[in-house]
């Protein structure tokens, strides 16, 4: 389970950053799962409700709550 959800904030600022989103080539060119991963964190790190999902899940889950980045990444990537 991925616990690390500061440093997924993070990441998904990043990726969600203009700069990123603006390479349409390479956002076409994503596995449909990888896009739907995206879909689902999107949903998780929304601001709407001052990040009231995020909190949320946040409490729902089981100390430790961090590990490393690395994992992360091949959670969403792979």
């Amino acid at each position: 389970e991925v616990n690390n959800f500061h440093s997924a904030l993070n990441v998904y600022l990043g990726i969600g950053s203009h700069p990123v989103q603006s390479q349409t080539d390479t956002w076409k060119s994503l596995s449909a799962k990888t896009v739907e991963r995206w879909k689902s964190l999107a949903l998780i790190m929304s601001p709407i409700g001052n990040f009231s999902k995020l909190r949320t899940q946040i409490a729902s889950c089981k100390p430790p709550l961090l590990i490393p980045l690395c994992k992360y990444c091949a959670f969403i990537f792979t």
